[in-house]
């Protein structure tokens, strides 16, 4: 058990899973008080996974003790440290029966030890993690609410569903608290009053309405490909490897190319790999399209005019990853130059939002304009996402929802974007079209 000092709780719990790893199980957090506070502004308290059955090396004593006054409770780990939870919080008692049994006389199975003990010491186990998981997960939705929210049960219930998909926090509390604001709610203009919050609950329709208005007007749509022009719609994808720019663009392409009268170019600039060119060169063949390799920028140039009379120009590009372009790079500045090539952006859906907002932040060399994200069938946050789209101020065009071409391509709208945050677990197509 370990305690790590950051300036927001989100960087304190990315600081513990780097040295703990995926397994990292949240005990306790609070904001950083005293000598502490040049530390970080928040302390987490975290366990690394479940400790082997009798195994009581890295606790000397375990002590579960109630402060009547507080409503706390405290453990004492061998660091010496007292480790406060929250008045109540579940964890006191399991995880002081959990220490007990850790510092009992170690039974461990040996060969003759019967299936039926084996499998009831399993299941054991595996509900010790299950509670753990839900200790960390009652503490990921209290963390940092401010009392306007904690004294209302739809507000607390709807913050911690952006909790789960991964919103920032501080995101969270802002598109929440101007919804109150819209509402003219006295409690999201003056917090002072949240006692008052109980006796003057929203309704949660009319909530849920005011946080789809504020969802469609943070996060801008733009699906419009190259928009109307006279001359070619030239649109390139950038992102590192692996995001899925080729198969968006054979995507793209029968969505956009083939039902326009007007002939459609797929260029390849991806000759870092071998034979990487060779997949887009597949399904131009298929789709009876023109294509052709690109090797330098004055190529790609040259290629831009003697197309500019076609209908719809697509670039694929090469997959930098993040040292590939600390140095710079000859093709970003090319590209960030020309206003007339629409820049997308394709990141992985699925992507940790630090990961997520590193990468990002390196394709800004691009000036990319627009963002897709692919393997959104693969992830059930959408935090991240937003937290990019809002962040940036970059329109939403695509969704890749899977490897089917030309199916798994959508458009993205903003009843799909308040699904997906919440999980449909309200009526969100009846909100979206309220707002």
């Amino acid at each position: 058990m370990k305690s790590y000092f950051a300036n927001s709780f989100q960087a304190a719990m990315e600081a513990a899973r780097r040295e703990m790893g995926a397994d990292a199980v949240l005990v306790t957090s609070r904001p950083t008080t005293g000598e502490s506070r040049a530390l970080g502004g928040y302390e987490v308290v975290c366990a690394s996974g479940l400790p082997e059955p009798g195994d009581a090396s890295q606790f000397t004593k375990t002590t579960s003790n109630a402060d009547t006054r507080s409503g706390n409770h405290s453990v004492t780990s061998s660091e010496g440290g007292a480790l406060s939870l929250p008045a109540g919080h579940p964890a006191p008692g399991l995880f002081s029966g959990l220490m007990s049994g850790l510092n009992a006389p170690a039974t461990r199975p040996g060969p003759d030890t019967p299936k039926s003990t084996l499998d009831a010491i399993l299941a054991e186990m595996q509900d010790m993690r299950r509670q753990l998981r839900s200790s960390q997960q009652a503490n990921w939705r209290s963390s940092d609410q401010p009392r306007w929210i904690a004294a209302s049960p739809q507000l607390r219930d709807l913050y911690g569903q952006l909790m789960d998909s991964e919103l920032d926090p501080d995101l969270a509390q802002q598109l929440l608290g101007t919804a109150l604001k819209d509402q003219g709610d006295p409690v999201a203009s003056d917090p002072s009053r949240h006692h008052a919050m109980a006796a003057a609950e929203p309704p949660a329709s009319s909530l849920l309405t005011a946080l789809a208005r504020q969802i469609q007007t943070n996060v801008r749509l733009d699906a419009g490909l190259g928009g109307p022009s006279t001359g070619a719609r030239v649109v390139a994808l950038i992102g590192p490897p692996g995001a899925g720019k080729t198969a968006t663009i054979a995507k793209l392409a029968v969505q956009f190319g083939l039902p326009s009268r007007r002939p459609t170019v797929l260029l390849s600039l991806d000759t870092l790999r071998v034979g990487a060119s060779e997949q887009l060169r597949t399904y131009a063949g298929i789709l009876g399209l023109r294509f052709e390799v690109i090797e330098t920028n004055r190529a790609l140039d040259q290629a831009l005019e003697e197309y500019r009379g076609k209908g719809l120009i697509l670039i694929d590009t090469p997959g930098y990853a993040f040292r590939d372009l600390e140095g710079g790079c000859e093709l970003a500045s090319f590209l960030a130059q020309r206003t007339d090539i629409q820049k997308h952006l394709v990141l992985a859906g699925s992507m940790r939002c630090s990961d997520m907002n590193r990468m990002s932040a390196a394709y800004d060399i691009f000036r990319p304009s627009h963002l897709i994200f692919t393997r959104m069938d693969e992830t059930e946050t959408l935090g991240p996402v937003l937290n990019e789209a809002i962040g940036s101020g970059r329109p939403l065009s695509f969704f890749g929802t899977g490897q089917q071409v030309p199916e798994d391509l959508e458009a993205v709208n903003h009843s799909d974007l308040l699904s997906r945050l919440l999980r449909s677990r309200i009526p969100l197509r009846t909100a979206a079209a309220a707002a």
